[in-house]
């Protein structure tokens, strides 16, 4: 953090180098679990970021503010913004955005109780992370189906999401606390004794893993 106010005061006005700086600073509240000051930053850094034009730094900008909300769910502020993010995410035409846009739209969606249609997009998101190899995000996306399940009553489709979750991730680099956490859900998933407290505190051990393995 102090580097980062360093290279900001040496920065002066110009947008976009403040607003590279803002949105690394945000990152770094995210890695430390601190989501309200990450969308203070964010808020912080929104004139420098329009200001700079430049299309990359608004689409990272917009779709952070989108995540954020959705963590501190606050989903009715981060609904309206969905449609310019999407919007910009298919005019880039990168696979990963769209997948993770997807993915922001199904906690909306849950949010917001459309949980047919949450539940429809995570069985795409946790196929389409399986397939890249991607195994935080697809464990993460496999637990929050779990909970929609698990609200519904369905255990069979829980724990036919832990057989299936259990095979993909064991050897895919998750660590070793994420993967007690995800083994100790999917056992009891295996038993239907699985409660949504049980997937929302394995969700937060990978959340944690996740974090701490990936660069500011």
């Amino acid at each position: 953090m102090k580097l980062l106010d360093r290279a900001r005061a040496l920065c002066g006005d110009q947008p976009a180098a403040v607003a590279r700086i803002l949105l690394k600073k945000e990152q770094v509240f995210y890695q430390l679990g601190d989501l309200t000051a990450a969308i203070e930053t964010l808020a912080e850094a929104s004139p420098f970021v329009e200001a700079s034009g430049d299309p990359h730094l608004l689409f990272a900008h917009r779709f952070n503010t989108v995540s954020d909300l959705c963590s501190l769910e606050r989903f009715t502020e981060a609904a309206p913004m969905l449609p310019a993010v999407r919007e910009m995410a298919i005019e880039r035409g990168r696979q990963i955005e769209l997948i993770r846009l997807l993915w922001l739209s199904t906690k909306i969606a849950a949010g917001q109780g459309r949980v047919e249609e949450a539940t429809a997009g995570l069985n795409q998101v946790v196929r389409d992370f399986t397939d890249l190899e991607s195994p935080y995000e697809a464990a993460l996306a496999a637990l929050e189906l779990s909970v929609l399940h698990l609200e519904a009553g369905r255990t069979a489709e829980v724990k036919a999401l832990a057989a299936a979750i259990g095979k993909i991730f064991t050897a895919k680099g998750i660590t070793r606390e994420a993967l007690a956490a995800l083994s100790v859900f999917c056992e009891a998933a295996q038993q239907e004794s699985a409660t949504v407290d049980m997937a929302k505190r394995a969700i937060a051990e990978v959340e944690k893993a996740q974090r701490s393995a990936s660069p500011a």
